[in-house]
């Protein structure tokens, strides 16, 4: 090529070459720059395309999260909406239980007052008492005294000898002596058993009464440590609703939270924190035997634990395909609990002779009845005794409800097995 200036011409061959030439490589040449730029607009329409669908899969997804946001708050409006009927209702239950301690503290007086008027009547009777002991000495001394005038008249009717009309007046004043002496017997022993009789009914009132105040007393001590433990509950359910409905704070994971220090308490707690388990009201059975063993404190945990469990395979949206054995051993959730801990259903041998003790409380939307029978179960504690807890549940995650349903949570002794581990 050849440079003008010291620069190079392009094309400047094409001088030397033909026209027609010239026409058909400048034709070949701009046919391949158009088809180029065709396939270069085919690519970018294709990228545009994708990059549209790309971004209308986006908007449905958001679409899909917002929907599973509003789905989520509804929830919580009604969990809300349930925690604040259940603080109605254990304030006005308080309020009834602070008028029954007035009232029982008001009848305890009563009976106080009772105490005393029967103790100073008691008093009373023994004072008549010993007046009336007192009273049967003198009659026995006058007993004594007609023995001797008895004595003194019958020496004068042996002097006066034959004389009948001395005789016959003598014998005559010793039985009017006689008689008056027995009616005042008789009448004193009467009043005597009189009292005796009032002091034997005022022992018993005062014994009756002493039981009654013991009775009160016990349901005085029991009804104000129901009323501390509901207090506790309500300043509890109160704490919680006023960190889940404040504008700015974000409440503690349940992982985060301490269990209660009691059952009773630890179910209440789990009912507002795990949105996805539908606890039954009947399903804490003696919870008073779990909060005196030994191993309470580790029941609890496990317990709150195994229901933290079933919380989130339930609130997991079905991401892991599968029921809550599989999720609870391949999901690879940080929450998963023990494998060997869970099991899925109870032998044959065990559902022939106590399966209906397996028959707990539903929600009604899972089945008409208001119960179902429920198999699975975890172990919160492997071997040790009768009395080691158990939760049994079912799973109704796919179901109408959404959620897992527990229905049973109390010691093994009430759901027996047939190999008793």
């Amino acid at each position: 090529m050849r440079r003008r200036n010291g620069q190079q011409q392009p094309f400047a061959w094409l001088k030397h070459v033909p026209l027609g030439i010239s026409v058909l490589i400048s034709t070949t040449f701009a046919l391949l720059i158009a088809r180029r730029e065709r396939k270069r607009q085919r690519i970018l329409l294709r990228e545009r395309q994708d990059v549209e669908a790309a971004f209308e899969q986006g908007i449905e997804r958001l679409n899909r999260h917002e929907e599973e946001l509003e789905q989520q708050i509804r929830a919580l409006r009604r969990q809300e909406a349930d925690l604040e009927t259940q603080v109605h209702k254990l304030g006005q239950r308080e309020a009834e239980l602070e008028s029954q301690v007035k009232g029982l503290s008001e009848r305890e007086a009563g009976l106080r007052r009772q105490e005393d008027e029967l103790e100073t009547q008691v008093l009373r009777l023994s004072e008549q008492e010993e007046m009336l002991e007192e009273q049967v000495k003198q009659i026995q001394q006058r007993e004594t005294n007609l023995t001797q005038n008895v004595d003194f008249l019958l020496q004068r009717a042996a002097a006066a000898g034959d004389d009948d009309t001395e005789r016959t007046k003598t014998i005559e004043q010793l039985q009017r002596m006689t008689e008056e002496q027995e009616q005042r017997e008789a009448k004193l022993r009467d009043e005597h058993k009189e009292l005796q009789r009032q002091l034997t009914l005022r022992g018993q009132d005062l014994d009756a009464l002493k039981r009654e105040r013991v009775k009160l007393s016990n349901d005085l001590k029991g009804e104000k440590q129901r009323s501390h433990s509901l207090r506790d509950r309500i300043r509890m359910l109160e704490a919680a609703h006023n960190a889940e409905s404040s504008e700015n704070p974000v409440a503690a994971h349940w992982s985060e939270r301490e269990p209660a220090d009691n059952f009773e308490d630890l179910i209440t707690q789990a009912r507002f924190m795990f949105g996805g388990l539908q606890i039954a009201d009947s399903a804490l059975q003696r919870a008073s035997d779990l909060d005196s063993a030994l191993e309470k404190e580790r029941w609890l945990r496990d317990t709150w634990s195994a229901l933290g469990a079933l919380h989130e395979y339930a609130a997991s949206d079905h991401e892991f395909a599968g029921d809550f054995f599989l999720w609870n051993t391949n999901s690879g959730s940080a929450y998963a609990w023990f494998p060997d801990r869970v099991a899925a259903q109870e032998s044959a041998e065990t559902m022939s002779r106590y399966g209906v003790k397996r028959a707990f409380e539903v929600d009604e939307r899972v089945d008409p009845s208001g119960q179902i029978e429920m198999q699975a179960h975890l172990k919160i504690q492997k071997g040790g005794g009768q009395n080691i807890p158990r939760m049994f549940f079912y799973d109704d995650t796919a179901g109408s409800t959404g959620k897992v349903h527990i229905g049973f949570i109390g010691p093994h002794r009430l759901v027996p097995s047939a190999n008793r581990s």
